[in-house]
């Protein structure tokens, strides 16, 4: 079997129908489409046992409620095919999607596909945004990780990866950190790059990756993706101590670990409760990447840390590489008023 297609179900009767017969509806139909349902609490589980009395490629495996990551594993032990694509069953397919990776895998020695998707909202409505890769290109594996890694610190729309190899995943033991509630797809990719040389990026918008307005990615107010891309620096420049990239985006990830501790995770909720969790988390983390001292320094000190980011950042980033306008905004006025933010922040703190 050339793909297993990898779906954790969790309450989406709204879209479970769609999202099924976009992939039964395939060109290319050598696949199992394995959908966990993770102890959804409406009609999904009929939806899928319904889908699957009609279609022998549909595997229907439940189990109680464990979140995103741990459905995903269960699909990844369950799996038969020689790769394995993981969608979401909120999403749909155009009908040549696998058909189209299938084929990249084949005439390439790419061990990671990867595609941009069309983003969607509710209605069907297309989304635009920048892709930052122009063109198909086959690149090694450990430059693309590089490069996803700073995208995703500065939070940067990124493609989607759609294939990854069964014999790699299970060679090196590979498995998603149930930990992770959101962006467990990135932690995950991150440790499958690292064990591959090269991977493929495509420009054909098969997938279709619609963005609700109350998704878990969005509602979270830790952003995983961008901590798992901080973590990947945090090792990276172990090995690579003179690599400019990596120091760049280490200390990137430590100027935006200081917005969300400050600007966003303290001044911005109103709620005491949920303001006091984010901040436990932000801080929990930052002491796991940046260690105790700089912590101390984050939360002692905010002007200098501060000046000294601003100080070291301003050397090292190249402002003409695609960093989104939001961002270049959010560093001038922090460089321009660091007195006068500090001095507001103090008073909103005590």
């Amino acid at each position: 079997m050339d793909i297993s297609v990898i779906a954790p179900v969790y309450n989406v009767s709204q879209y479970l129908s769609e999202f099924i017969t976009s992939v039964l509806s395939q060109s290319h139909s050598d696949f199992e489409l394995i959908l966990i349902n993770d102890g959804s609490t409406d009609d999904s589980l009929q939806i899928c046992n319904e889908f699957a009395q009609m279609d022998s490629r549909i595997c229907v495996v439940t189990q109680e409620n464990k979140g995103v990551s741990s459905a995903r594993n269960k699909g990844l032990s369950v799996a038969s095919g020689k790769w394995i694509s993981f969608v979401d069953p909120d999403d749909k397919l155009h009908r040549d999607f696998l058909k189209r990776i299938i084929e990249i895998a084949e005439k390439s020695t790419a061990e990671l596909i990867q595609t941009y998707c069309e983003q969607i909202d509710n209605f069907g409505n297309i989304i635009p945004y920048k892709p930052f890769y122009i063109g198909e290109k086959e690149i090694c594996a450990a430059d693309w990780l590089e490069k996803t890694a700073y995208y995703f610190v500065r939070n940067v729309s990124l493609p989607r990866t759609v294939l990854y190899k069964t014999s790699i995943i299970k060679k090196n033991n590979i498995w998603f950190n149930e930990n992770y509630q959101i962006c467990e797809d990135v932690d995950f990719v991150f440790k499958y790059a690292k064990c591959i040389n090269k991977v493929f990026i495509d420009n054909s918008k098969f997938y279709y990756y619609r963005l609700r307005p109350r998704s878990l990615t969005k509602t979270q107010g830790i952003n995983r993706s961008r901590f798992s891309a901080i973590l990947y620096y945090r090792d990276a420049k172990i090995f690579f101590p003179e690599n400019k990239s990596v120091l760049n985006g280490y200390l990137f990830g430590e100027l935006k670990i200081l917005e969300k501790f400050y600007l966003e995770e303290i001044c911005l909720p109103k709620n005491m409760e949920l303001q006091a969790s984010r901040i436990k988390s932000v801080e929990s983390f930052c002491v796991l990447v940046y260690g105790k001292e700089i912590y101390e320094q984050l939360s002692n000190n905010l002007l200098l840390t501060l000046r000294r980011l601003i100080k070291l950042i301003g050397i090292q980033i190249d402002w003409n590489d695609g960093i989104p306008v939001k961002q270049k905004l959010c560093f001038n006025l922090i460089k321009s008023f660091p007195l006068f933010l500090h001095r507001i922040l103090a008073r909103r703190i005590l």
